[in-house]
Protein backbone atom coordinates (compact mmCIF):
# COMPACT_ATOMS: atom_id res chain seq x y z
CA UNK A 1 0.00 0.00 0.00
CA UNK A 2 2.56 2.73 0.88
CA UNK A 3 5.19 2.08 -1.30
CA UNK A 4 8.02 4.23 -2.37
CA UNK A 5 10.46 4.66 -5.16
CA UNK A 6 12.95 2.82 -2.55
CA UNK A 7 10.86 -0.35 -2.74
CA UNK A 8 11.05 -0.92 -6.13
CA UNK A 9 13.30 -4.04 -7.83
CA UNK A 10 13.21 -7.32 -8.56
CA UNK A 11 11.58 -9.84 -6.09
CA UNK A 12 11.45 -13.68 -5.42
CA UNK A 13 8.65 -15.54 -3.99
CA UNK A 14 9.46 -19.18 -3.18
CA UNK A 15 6.86 -21.51 -1.86
CA UNK A 16 6.61 -25.45 -0.93
CA UNK A 17 2.99 -27.00 -1.22
CA UNK A 18 2.52 -30.55 -0.32
CA UNK A 19 2.52 -31.33 -4.06
CA UNK A 20 5.78 -29.42 -4.32
CA UNK A 21 7.58 -26.41 -4.85
CA UNK A 22 6.70 -23.41 -6.65
CA UNK A 23 9.33 -20.26 -7.90
CA UNK A 24 8.31 -17.42 -8.96
CA UNK A 25 10.24 -13.84 -10.17
CA UNK A 26 8.25 -10.31 -10.08
CA UNK A 27 9.76 -6.74 -11.06
CA UNK A 28 7.72 -3.84 -9.04
CA UNK A 29 7.76 -0.96 -10.68
CA UNK A 30 6.57 2.08 -8.39
CA UNK A 31 5.33 4.81 -10.28
CA UNK A 32 5.46 8.13 -8.92
CA UNK A 33 2.66 11.03 -8.70
CA UNK A 34 3.45 13.18 -12.18
CA UNK A 35 3.98 9.55 -14.29
CA UNK A 36 0.00 9.78 -14.68
CA UNK A 37 -0.14 13.33 -14.71
CA UNK A 38 2.02 13.65 -18.23
CA UNK A 39 -0.27 12.42 -20.83
CA UNK A 40 -3.08 15.17 -19.05
CA UNK A 41 -0.33 17.96 -19.32
CA UNK A 42 0.64 17.04 -23.09
CA UNK A 43 -3.10 17.10 -23.94
CA UNK A 44 -3.79 20.85 -21.75
CA UNK A 45 -0.93 21.56 -23.47
CA UNK A 46 -2.28 21.43 -26.91
CA UNK A 47 -5.48 22.66 -26.23
CA UNK A 48 -3.93 25.73 -24.71
CA UNK A 49 -1.77 25.84 -28.06
CA UNK A 50 -4.69 25.13 -30.45
CA UNK A 51 -6.94 28.44 -28.67
CA UNK A 52 -4.23 30.60 -28.78
CA UNK A 53 -3.78 29.70 -32.77
CA UNK A 54 -7.81 30.07 -33.14
CA UNK A 55 -8.05 33.55 -31.24
CA UNK A 56 -4.77 34.90 -33.03
CA UNK A 57 -6.57 33.92 -36.08
CA UNK A 58 -9.74 35.76 -35.21
CA UNK A 59 -7.78 38.70 -34.22
CA UNK A 60 -6.21 38.75 -38.00
CA UNK A 61 -9.77 37.93 -39.50
CA UNK A 62 -11.17 40.88 -37.25
CA UNK A 63 -8.49 43.17 -38.36
CA UNK A 64 -8.37 42.39 -41.80
CA UNK A 65 -12.53 43.33 -41.83
CA UNK A 66 -11.86 46.39 -39.83
CA UNK A 67 -9.62 47.84 -42.45
CA UNK A 68 -12.03 47.06 -45.04
CA UNK A 69 -15.04 48.31 -43.75
CA UNK A 70 -13.05 51.50 -42.65
CA UNK A 71 -11.34 51.76 -46.66
CA UNK A 72 -15.53 51.47 -47.30
CA UNK A 73 -16.72 54.07 -45.26
CA UNK A 74 -14.34 56.49 -46.91
CA UNK A 75 -14.80 55.86 -49.64
CA UNK A 76 -19.18 56.46 -48.87
CA UNK A 77 -17.85 59.60 -46.99
CA UNK A 78 -16.14 60.36 -50.17
CA UNK A 79 -18.46 60.01 -52.20
CA UNK A 80 -21.77 61.92 -50.20
CA UNK A 81 -19.36 64.85 -49.95
CA UNK A 82 -19.15 64.46 -53.79
CA UNK A 83 -23.02 64.44 -53.48
CA UNK A 84 -22.93 67.96 -51.49
CA UNK A 85 -20.59 70.11 -53.52
CA UNK A 86 -22.79 69.28 -56.78
CA UNK A 87 -26.07 70.57 -54.73
CA UNK A 88 -26.01 73.95 -56.28
CA UNK A 89 -25.71 72.35 -60.00
CA UNK A 90 -28.86 71.04 -61.03
CA UNK A 91 -28.19 70.05 -64.38
CA UNK A 92 -27.27 66.74 -66.02
CA UNK A 93 -23.77 65.07 -65.48
CA UNK A 94 -21.48 64.01 -67.87
CA UNK A 95 -18.67 61.94 -68.49
CA UNK A 96 -15.13 63.61 -69.69
CA UNK A 97 -14.11 61.43 -72.76
CA UNK A 98 -10.03 60.73 -73.09
CA UNK A 99 -8.86 60.14 -76.39
CA UNK A 100 -8.10 56.71 -77.11
CA UNK A 101 -4.23 56.08 -77.74
CA UNK A 102 -3.46 53.32 -79.99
Amino acid sequence: MHLSEEDQGSYRCHAIFHLGESESHIELVVLSYLVPLKPFLAIAAEVVFLVAIILLCEMYTQRKKNRANGKEFEQIEQLKSDDSNDIENNGPRHRKKEPVGQ
